[in-house]
């Protein structure tokens, strides 16, 4: 890259190049700075800078051809998000969150639809919210039954539902077995069970047959590996996946 930087996002773009943001330099400072790779010539190239400098935020693809990149910094966290424009490279100003995040996890609910769970500070940790495009403001989405500081995952599966799992109750100590369903059609939160094993700053991936692979991170066992398999859609599985 153009520039060393840790702690920074890496998005799949539309036109099959990657957008880098952000992150920490060599001496822990956040960086405004994002740069293009470009595959097809396997080169890297400076992209217009952030308005604001970032590192631990999150970037979310919206409306096919934006990523919004909200919160980050480690004190205090940023309420700030902004928006880059594949197709002219230009960044805007969003809608400011609710609340400062960073150590957030983010999923796309849907196009035009993300949700932002937990961030290192208590108030983040307990809550989340939803940036809709199309309304161009952020909505309350309540939180999570289990604090959630660093670490955890948010994978939205086939039916919309998304699965949060893991993460520190204590920011930075104490990973959970736990994981949630967030429902965006009803608002609501529920239980979605245990992992066989504590995890935080591990991986999920949404595999083609609709399954989660989570693996490694820190906790009990972070060689292990385990699938969620949510419920077929002729089963009943508890108020959250049927409402």
């Amino acid at each position: 890259m153009n520039s060393q930087r840790s702690d920074h996002t890496a998005t799949l773009l539309s036109n099959g190049k990657v957008l880098v943001t952000g992150g920490c330099d060599q001496f822990r400072q956040s960086l405004p700075t994002a740069e293009l790779y470009d595959p097809a010539t396997n080169s890297w190239s400076w992209a217009r800078s952030m308005t604001t400098p970032r590192s631990f935020q999150t970037a979310t693809v919206i409306l096919g051809d934006y990523v919004l990149v909200a919160g980050g910094a480690v004190a205090p966290a940023d309420h700030s998000a902004e928006i880059y424009n594949v197709r002219y490279g230009t960044w805007i100003a969003a809608p400011s969150m609710l609340i400062g995040r960073s150590f957030h996890a983010a999923t796309a609910l849907t196009s035009d639809r993300v949700l932002v769970v937990g961030g290192s500070s208590d108030a983040a940790a307990t809550s989340a919210e939803v940036f809709s495009a199309s309304k161009w403001t952020w909505i309350s989405a309540g939180g999570p039954k289990v604090p959630r500081h660093d670490g955890h995952t948010a994978s939205v599966l086939a039916d919309g539902v998304a699965l949060i799992a893991g993460g520190d109750v204590v920011f930075d100590i104490n990973p959970v077995t736990s994981a949630e369903f967030y429902n965006p059609y009803y608002n609501v939160w529920s239980s979605a069970g245990y992992m066989k094993s504590s995890r935080s700053s591990h991986t999920a991936t949404v595999l083609g047959n609709g399954n989660v692979l989570v693996a490694g991170g820190y906790g009990s066992s972070s060689e292990s590996s385990e699938l969620y398999i949510p419920c077929p859609p002729t089963a009943y599985c508890g108020p959250a996946r049927t409402q």
